[in-house]
Parts: C-alpha cells; sequence; structure tokens
C-alpha cells in the first residue's frame, strides 16, 4: 500500500505486441463471450438493471477493439461507453449524464493546485446532492445522478487522491475511460477500482491472457447473479414463514448466502473491464471460508478494502502511529468503519435520494468495525502459525474448520439483521428461539460439525491439489474449455425448445430459473401496502429497490393524490367527488358520486339491473383510463348484446378503492354501495389475499380505526394485541387462523346481501404478479357457492399471454388497458357459460 507521502510514477505504455491477437485466440474469446451473451439472454439476467440490453454492446465493442490500431482503443472505449449512455437511458437524459461526467473530470484536471481542484470538486459535489435531494429541479435526476454517483463518487475520491503525488502523467484517454467505465452503467453498485492497477495494466500482458481472464471472471460473475436467482427465490423464506429454528437457520443463511449477487456484479464488472485491456484482479476471494472478522475483511469486496486503506486507514494510521503502533492501529480501524459506515450511505443517498441514517445499519458497521479491531489487535498478540504450504497439518485444519464454520454463523445472524426491513421484524423472527424444543438446536448443532467435518476434509484436498500443481500434474489448462463447456450447457438448456418440453414433462413451473421473480419474502413486503410498496432497505438481498428505481419522478402511491377522504372507522377512506388527475400514466378521475367511473345518478333508472362492484387497486384500474376498466368493458357488452334482455340495462357501479381489502370492502357495502339500489353485490377476490386481508386489518387497528364488527375485536382481545403490536407478532399469531377469519367475513358479507336483498356475487380475479396459487380459485368458489354466493371464476384471462406485456410498467403489476380488455373478454365468457347466474339476474324485478 501507498502512504500519504508516496511520489507515483505510474504512466506506463501499452506493449504494441501485447496487444496484438491472432485469430484463433480471437475466435475462442468471441465464441466464450458469444455464450456468456446469449445466457444472459435466455435466463434474462440481471434484466432489471438493463443487463440484456448492455451485453451487445459489449460483444460488439470487444471484436471491433481487439483488431483496430491500439491508438484507437482508449477513444473508442470512450465513444462506446458514451453511445451505450444514449442507448440505455435515451438521448436527452444520456447526453445530459454525458456533459455532467465530462464537467466534473474537467473540473477534477483543471491545472492548478490539487488543493484547489479538490475544493472546486467538493463544491460541484455540494450542488449534485441539493439536485439529488430535489430541492433543485434537474431533469430526468431520478436516473442520471445515480449512475453518475456510481461512475464518480469513489472513484473520484481516489484519484484526487493519487493526483496529489502523480509525477508521470497517465494521459487524458486512460484518465477519461478510468471514469467512463462501460458495465458502470446498469451496476450502479460498482467495485472500486485502483488507480493505479487501473493504469499500469492497460495491456501489460497478452492480449489474449486479459481477456480470457476477462471472460472467466465474466463467466465467475454470471454463474454467481444465477445461483443468486436460484437462492433468492427458492431459499430464502419470507419472515411469517419463519415458525421455527429450522426456518430460522435457513432465513439466516439464505440472507447471508446471496452476497452471491454483489460477487457476481463485481466479478462480472471488472471482466468487462479486462475486455478492453486493462488487466485487472479479482474482486473477492473465497469470501465463505473467513475465519475471522480480519479475513473476511480481506477476502470480501477486496477493491473497496484497498481503497479504504490506502486512502483512510494509511493516512489515519501514520498520524496515530506516535501514541503507540497498537492504539494508532486499533483507533485507526475504528475510525475507518466510521468512514465505511458513512462512504455506504453516501453510496444508496445516490442511489435512493435518501441516506439511510438507520440504527440497524448503524449498529451492524459499530460491530463489524469493534470485532475487527479486536481481532485485528490480537493476532498482533498472539499471530497465527500456519503450516508450511503443500503441508497437511491435522490440528490446524481441524482448528480452522472450526474457525470458518463459526465465521460464517456469527456472518450469517449479522447479514441477516442487516438486511431485515426493521429490527423488530429480525427479533420477531428470532424470537421463536424461545420456545423451540431442545432436539431442534442439537440437528442444528449436528449439521454444524458436519460442515467443520466437510471444511476439514476441503483443507486436506486443498493441499493435495496443490502439491498436483508442484508435481506438475495442473489443472489450470483444463478450467478454461470446462467453463466453456458449462456456458455451452446452460444456453443449450436455456433455449425454449429444450427446457420447455422438459418442465411440461416433470409438471415443474421452471420461470423462476428463466427469469427473476419477486420471492415469497419481498411479495410479503409489497403486500404490506398491495402496490403501494415504498422503498426501504439499503442491499442488494431484494429486488424490490430495482423496481422502484425504475419508477419516473411522477409515480405516485394513491395515497399522496390527495383525491380521497380519510375516515375513523375499518373502511379507511373513501373517494372524494368530480376529482381528475394524473396517476400512473393514466388519467384518474372520479364522478359526482364519489366513485371511480362514468357518470350515473343515485337513483336507479327503470328497468335498470344495477350492479356495485366492491375490490381494490385493479377494479379501481389503476393505470387505466375509465372507459377502459374491465368492469365499463363489460357493462357496455352486456347491453350491446342485449344479454339480460331487450329492454334491460345493466350499470356496474365501480366502489373499489386502491388498497381496499375484505373487510373495508364490507363497510364501502354497507355504509355507502347500499345506498344506490344495487340489485347485485359484486365482490372480487385474487389469490393468496388472505395475507393482504390480514394486513388490512393490522393495519387499521394499528393506527388507531374503530374496527367495526366484534369479530375484529374478539381477534384482538383473544391474542391480546395492542395497538402497538407489531405487525409480524400479529402475523404469527393470526396466521393459523387466516381461513377461518376470511370465511367469516365471507359470512359477513353475505349476511348484509341477504339483508339488503341483493345478490351476493364473488368474481375471482387474476393478478399479474408472481403468486397465483394453481386449483385456488375453485376451490374457494365451491365452498361459497355452498354458502349461497354466485361465483365466476376467470382466472384464464391472462392465459398464454406474455404478462410483462400486460402491466402497466415493468415495476407496477397493475393490468393495462390490453390486460383490462382480456379480464373483460373472459368474464363475459363465464358469465354466458353459467345459466344459473344469468336466469337469477333476469328474473330480478324491475321497475
Amino acid at each position: 500500500m501507498i502512504a500519504n507521502n508516496t511520489i507515483t510514477n505510474i504512466e506506463t505504455k501499452a506493449t504494441p505486441h501485447h496487444s496484438e491477437i491472432g485469430l484463433w485466440p480471437f475466435i475462442q474469446a468471441l465464441f466464450m463471450l458469444g455464450l456468456i451473451a446469449a445466457a444472459i439472454y435466455l435466463f434474462r439476467i440481471e434484466e432489471g438493471i438493463g443487463l440484456v440490453k448492455l451485453i451487445p454492446l459489449v460483444l460488439a465493442g470487444f471484436a471491433i477493439n481487439a483488431w483496430i490500431p491500439l491508438s484507437w482503443r482508449l477513444p473508442f472505449h470512450f465513444l462506446l461507453t458514451s453511445g451505450a449512455m444514449l442507448y440505455l437511458l435515451g438521448v436527452r437524459d444520456g447526453s445530459i449524464l454525458i456533459g455532467l461526467g465530462l464537467g466534473l473530470f474537467a473540473l477534477a484536471n483543471v491545472k492548478i493546485s490539487i488543493n484547489y481542484r479538490i475544493g472546486i470538486v467538493m463544491a460541484a459535489t455540494l450542488l449534485l446532492v441539493v439536485f439529488r435531494l430535489e430541492w433543485l429541479p434537474l431533469i430526468g435526476s431520478k436516473v442520471i445522478l445515480p449512475v453518475l454517483g456510481a461512475m464518480f463518487m469513489f472513484r473520484m475520491i481516489l484519484f484526487l487522491y493519487e493526483m496529489q503525488f502523480e509525477r508521470a502523467p497517465a494521459g487524458f484517454w486512460k484518465k477519461l475511460n478510468y471514469f467512463f467505465l462501460l458495465p458502470n452503467l446498469v451496476f450502479v453498485i460498482f467495485p472500486v477500482v485502483d488507480y493505479q492497477t487501473f493504469i499500469r495494466n492497460y495491456y501489460a500482458k497478452p492480449a489474449f491472457e486479459t481477456y480470457k481472464k476477462g471472460l472467466m471472471m465474466m463467466a465467475n460473475g454470471l454463474f454467481h447473479l444465477f445461483l443468486y436467482r436460484l437462492i433468492y427465490y427458492y431459499l430464502l423464506p419470507a419472515p411469517s414463514a419463519v415458525t421455527d429454528v429450522y426456518s430460522l437457520a435457513q432465513y439466516m443463511i439464505a440472507s447471508y448466502a446471496l452476497i452471491v449477487r454483489l460477487a457476481g456484479i463485481f466479478h462480472f464488472s471488472a471482466g468487462v473491464i479486462c475486455l478492453f485491456g486493462f488487466y485487472l484482479p479479482p474482486t473477492f476471494n473465497l469470501y465463505f471460508l473467513s475465519n475471522s472478522f480480519s479475513d473476511i475483511w480481506r477476502r470480501i469486496n477486496i477493491y473497496w478494502r484497498d481503497f479504504v486503506t490506502k486512502v483512510f486507514y494509511f493516512p489515519i494510521y501514520f498520524r496515530l502511529k506516535k501514541y503507540g503502533t497498537i492504539s494508532g492501529m486499533v483507533v485507526a480501524i475504528l475510525l475507518v468503519f466510521i468512514i465505511n459506515w458513512f462512504l455506504h450511505g453516501m453510496q444508496w443517498f445516490w442511489i435512493l435520494g435518501s441516506f439511510p441514517l438507520t440504527p440497524q445499519d448503524m449498529s451492524f458497521w459499530a460491530i463489524f468495525g469493534v470485532a475487527v479491531a479486536i481481532n485485528t489487535y490480537l493476532q498482533t498478540q498472539s499471530p497465527t502459525r500456519l503450516p508450511k504450504p503443500g503441508v497437511f497439518s491435522p490440528a490446524y485444519a481441524l482448528r480452522n474448520s472450526f474457525k470458518i464454520v463459526g465465521m460464517f454463523s456469527i456472518m450469517s445472524i449479522l447479514w441477516s439483521y442487516w438486511t431485515c426491513y426493521t429490527i423488530t421484524d429480525w427479533l420477531i423472527m428470532v424470537s421463536v428461539i424461545k420456545d423451540a424444543p431442545l432436539h431442534q438446536f442439537g440437528v442444528i448443532l449436528l449439521i454444524g460439525l458436519v460442515l467443520v467435518a466437510l471444511t476439514y476434509l476441503g483443507h486436506y484436498l486443498a493441499v493435495q491439489f496443490e502439491s498436483s500443481k508442484k508435481a506438475g500434474t495442473s489443472f489450470e489448462k483444463m478450467t478454461f474449455p470446462v467453463v466453456n463447456l458449462a456456458l455451452a450447457g446452460m444456453v443449450f438448456f436455456g433455449l425454449p425448445f429444450i427446457h420447455q418440453p422438459i418442465a411440461n414433462q416433470l409438471q415443474v413451473d421452471i420461470e423462476p430459473v428463466m427469469k427473476t421473480k419477486l420471492n415469497a419474502y419481498d411479495r410479503e413486503q409489497q403486500y404490506k401496502g398491495y402496490y403501494e410498496t415504498l422503498l426501504v432497505g439499503n442491499n442488494l438481498n431484494t429486488q424490490i429497490w430495482e423496481l422502484e428505481q425504475k419508477k419516473p419522478d411522477g409515480w405516485k402511491q394513491f395515497s399522496s393524490l390527495g383525491v380521497d377522504i380519510r375516515r375513523s372507522d375499518i373502511m379507511l377512506k373513501e373517494l372524494k367527488p368530480n376529482q381528475s388527475t394524473m396517476f400512473k400514466g393514466a388519467l384518474y378521475t372520479s364522478n359526482n358520486l364519489g366513485i371511480r367511473d362514468r357518470e350515473y345518478t343515485k337513483e336507479k333508472p327503470p328497468r335498470t339491473i344495477r350492479i356495485a362492484m366492491i375490490g381494490g387497486s385493479i377494479e379501481m384500474g389503476v393505470g387505466v383510463n375509465t372507459d377502459e376498466t374491465f368492469e365499463n368493458l363489460v357493462e357496455d357488452q352486456i347491453n350491446k348484446e342485449k344479454l339480460l334482455g331487450e329492454d334491460v340495462k345493466v350499470e356496474i357501479l365501480n366502489f373499489a378503492i386502491s388498497g381496499n381489502h375484505l373487510f373495508q370492502n364490507i363497510r364501502m357495502f354497507e355504509v355507502k354501495a347500499s345506498q344506490f339500489e344495487p340489485d347485485v353485490v359484486l365482490y372480487t377476490a385474487h389469490s393468496n389475499e388472505e395475507y393482504r386481508i390480514l394486513h388490512s386489518i393490522h393495519k387499521a387497528y394499528a393506527v388507531g380505526q374503530d374496527m367495526v364488527y366484534d369479530m375484529l375485536y374478539d381477534i384482538m382481545a383473544r391474542h391480546n394485541f395492542t395497538r402497538i403490536t407489531p405487525f409480524e407478532e400479529y402475523m404469527r399469531a393470526v396466521e393459523p387462523e387466516k381461513d377461518t377469519i376470511v370465511d367469516q367475513g365471507y359470512d359477513l358479507l353475505l349476511k348484509l346481501a341477504n339483508k339488503k336483498n341483493v345478490i351476493p356475487l364473488w368474481v375471482f380475479v387474476p393478478t399479474l404478479d408472481d403468486n397465483e396459487v394453481p386449483g385456488e380459485a375453485e376451490r374457494i368458489a365451491s365452498l361459497l357457492s355452498k354458502k349461497g354466493f354466485e361465483t365466476l371464476v376467470i382466472n384464464e384471462a391472462y392465459q398464454n399471454q406474455d404478462k410483462d406485456k400486460l402491466k402497466i410498467a415493468p415495476y407496477d403489476n397493475h393490468p393495462n388497458k390490453e390486460g383490462h380488455k382480456l379480464l373483460a373478454g373472459e368474464m363475459l365468457k363465464k358469465l354466458k357459460e353459467n345459466q344459473k347466474l344469468i336466469d337469477r339476474l333476469k328474473g330480478i324485478e324491475l321497475q
């Protein structure tokens, strides 16, 4: 490492013959890159952040860069990155990003004293902070500034640090390309590439060796990102599913294992940079095999460790060293971890637009920093004696195996705490320990001992492997073709005509394998607001932050529109009449009756069958215009076809409101919809909606609303809930009785319908999320039919359709205009097939 008083001479010129590559090596490299690109496309790896769009540019850019003259390559890389900005962000936002980037680069290289340059850059940064806080307007700030921050935030600190000691300038194009790195456009969490390494290693090794290293790193990153998808979807349980020690251990281990995504992003990013001639070192190093806090600090995010060590630790340490070597070292480590926390917070500030100042975040970095400081101090007092290279020491292997398993366990606990949405959620999950039977702890201990034994075996095999390499039997030459074979297998399986017949034969849903879908954990967070999700957390374990960051600035929550009136009972809210505003890309309007629908009279017209529809955001028509909602399309078609009689008109009045569920809808029917003389009350249900119903009950109770219905108060009294009972504690208690609660709710709706002499109609409406439960709709419909409900199940509306094309936006699962057309078509079809319901509707006595 370089102390703060070291003069740096880092200008090196690429060796011309190192930049050259033969035709056959080039074909090998291009073939492997093609396999990587094909795998990314077929499996839609990190599609949400734009990798699928970027990889063709990487492929084409590499092919051109490898053959153009060396003197053209650095300008070409800059032009390629700039072109990618225009392509990925659009001409307007891309141009602004290029302009801001060049402006910051110019300020950092102006020919004045370095201290003045630092001051100017800091002033410019503060101005950008003001824009990111949206105190001043900047076109596209939500899109542009996260990428700009990722490009310049840390590398600018490192660049200006190095400029204090530079004596041999690196050259304009190398400096410019240090900031304009192609993969940085999609990966806003990006490795802090060392400036010296970047400049010095430009074609410092033969081209094919550099390219092959980059391709291997990209393949490594690709496998990491694919593994993340599997762990994320299949292994990470929702907090409400953590009911015993086993599921708690699974949650903690899976939470920590999701760090493979960060490793994957960093490996892949560094690999892409290598493809353009910059030979970079590894970014992570066997991080799950760390045996101490100091060791994990050395292995995880190596670039980051080197960055803070060079820029912060050494300068602090050398100033404190006069107070004692050990004292200076320990205090420097503690101060560096405070800086570490702040810098990570700033990183997320540029991404989110707010600094994650939470006890959870601060305590995590405090624990980690203190642990590293203590660990480092102990190591100075009693250094670990390592066995000689190539010699297997049973005692050391056993001791180190226990340390590795212990460290993995500790980090799993810490990581689950850090990445959980709230400390309360985490504490409630951990509370399952107090009621766990002793044998569960015994099983966990036994599994731990098995892992120790496997780690011990790994030590032995590692020593044997090293010995075989020394003996001349190297496996390294086999790695490149083996990785190519693995990539080819991945691409082969990714072909639709290969994996679809296999999935059909095995009757397995492999959609979560082929593309990233929200897991149970993130769906649970979404359902807490049912499409009204706020961004929470500051980690890469979740996919929600990506969906949220893609939303344009005007993509507001319904509650922020000011078009509703808050109530003091379980109904929570009702709509203001005669409102008009843009909401999620469409015109939201409410009529004179205070419902999201066309204009109707309060009194029912003669020869009219009036249907009162109660529901939530899908039924309200979020993201589509009033005339495009499926209920209006159904109304129009029934009347056009005169389905219920030549002189009979049908009116479907839409009382649905975003965020409403069973008990809000029951209250809506009771206090409002029933006043409009309906003949039918149409209740809409969705798959797995018990969770949303239970959440809506807790939400109303937690904010002090009048619960109205005795059964809801009975739930709270039976479990001794208070208004401040945390959601996860509440859910763990009521989840076993969710079916009973929902059933009682339907009984209440049925009772009210009979009292008002209206037909109760239950309609199952499918969603475009990943939460459909096969057979659920038919099962519930059968049960409700026996109670006295009429039922329509339209869950096949989206069958054989690309659901992504039916959403109002990639980051919002509400159906668009085409989606509502499909719902309307399926509803009409099922209505026509239900002769019993048609006869009952025709039998309604009309004035």
